[in-house]
């Protein structure tokens, strides 16, 4: 009997009869198809049961929140999010093919650059513009000023319990100082409440985006620390400076990089409304000419476009593309917008806050599907978390009264017309604490 190896094949001479079998090869291909269609499958089934689950926020958020008072569209998603994260616990638990898992595991990138830059030009898009120029002093101390408290205040609180290392100590404070501005639409109503929502909201966005520049200049400051010793990173005086003066220079660069960008894009769309103006009038010319293209749909097409332009251009120098988002679609809205056509300024508004809602909705229902996930609760010591969330909310009330009230009772003395009340006071405590936590 002579046995002749052959690729993926093993040739059995037997006399005149010859017969081949699956070598390891063959065998070992059949296998990774296989899993590789299993796992296929799975994430089909994800994104079937992520569209259906976004489907009924979009058809029930709207009627569950005007029912209940105490529910916003966002907290209604995290309760649907819970139901699908439940539904995929269910699954994976009784899948007998071990290939056959769905992972929630979710790249930062696909956060960063898909959905938030969409919910964060909608802020700077429709914020109130009167208000928040009005109140532009009080919404900065509390937006940056009270950023940095916040973050001095959460950072050694968590310092004290030496869970972590001092990097990890300021990214954890950083993130902690941040504020979700969204909740606030839901819950101050604007025409009860103007001038706290208006302070309230632009504190928000404020602070999401100085949140985000302070994590990413710390971040920055420890990877060059890293970079040019050995050994792990100390926190020091100089470190600390050097972490505000990167957010300070970060956030100035990225707001010059937004507001340009809205300006050129107004300066664009004037010219459009001249040329059409000169088409009507039959004065044409030829170097003003390219602007007849901009249509309605090409006008909206072009705003988008250009403000994601600057998002990723204001990433590539290592900048804020969140600051630069948010400026980009305030000076859009305040300048641009008023030089479109009458059926692009309806386009747009519907077409921005539709792009918003959609992401904002995603991250929702992902927040809570991954609170029933596996992955988060295996090799966590419990007791450790406990303690940490506790600490955490103690140190973010404490932040929040040690900044708001100074803050509040200055306002008093420099605007004798809307003086704050103890209540109110109260309720920019509460509200901003409550979306923190």
């Amino acid at each position: 009997r002579n046995q002749q190896m052959s690729g993926a094949t093993i040739e059995v001479l037997d006399g005149s009869n010859a017969t081949q079998a699956p070598g390891p090869l063959q065998q070992d291909a059949a296998t990774a198809e296989d899993v590789g269609e299993t796992i296929l499958e799975a994430q089909r089934s994800f994104i079937v049961l992520i569209v259906l689950l976004l489907i009924t926020c979009f058809t029930l958020g709207e009627w569950v929140t005007r029912k209940s008072r105490y529910l916003t569209e966002g907290s209604f998603a995290c309760i649907v999010g819970l139901v699908g994260g439940l539904i995929l616990l269910v699954i994976n638990l009784t899948q007998t093919d071990i290939h056959w898992h769905v992972s929630l595991a979710f790249p930062s990138e696909y956060f960063l650059d898909v959905l938030l830059p969409p919910i964060i030009f909608y802020q700077g898009f429709s914020v109130h513009k009167n208000r928040l120029f009005s109140n532009t002093a009080l919404i900065a101390l509390f937006g940056i000023l009270g950023t940095l408290i916040s973050f001095g205040i959460i950072s050694l609180a968590i310092a004290m319990l030496r869970m972590f290392e001092s990097s990890t100590v300021l990214r954890l404070g950083s993130i902690m100082s941040a504020t979700d501005s969204v909740a606030v639409l839901q819950i101050l109503n604007p025409q009860d409440y103007p001038f706290l929502h208006s302070i309230s909201f632009g504190e928000g966005v404020l602070n999401d985006a100085s949140a985000i520049v302070l994590l990413r200049s710390v971040r920055r400051t420890f990877e060059n620390q890293s970079s040019s010793s050995t050994g792990e990173s100390e926190m020091t005086v100089s470190t600390l400076f050097e972490i505000l003066g990167s957010f300070a220079l970060t956030f100035v660069l990225s707001l010059t990089m937004g507001v340009s960008v809205g300006l050129i894009s107004a300066l664009i769309m004037k010219m459009n409304a001249k040329q059409t103006r000169r088409s009507v009038n039959s004065h044409r010319t030829f170097s003003m000419s390219i602007f007849e293209n901009l249509t309605v749909t090409h006008q909206c097409g072009f705003l988008v476009l250009l403000a994601y332009l600057a998002y990723i251009l204001a990433e590539a120098l290592s900048l804020s593309g969140i600051v630069t988002l948010f400026f980009c679609g305030l000076t859009m809205s305040h300048y641009t917008y008023y030089n479109l056509e009458a059926a692009a300024q309806i386009t747009t508004n519907h077409v921005f806050h539709a792009m918003s809602l959609l992401a904002e909705i995603s991250i929702y229902l992902y927040v809570g599907m991954d609170s029933l996930y596996r992955g988060n609760w295996t090799n966590v010591s419990v007791w450790r978390v406990v303690v940490l969330v506790v600490v955490l909310l103690i140190s973010i009330v404490v932040s929040r009264v040690i900044f708001v009230l100074p803050i509040c009772y200055l306002q008093n003395l420099w605007n004798k017309r809307h003086k704050l009340q103890l209540s109110e006071m109260l309720i920019i405590i509460w509200v901003s604490k409550k979306n923190r936590a």
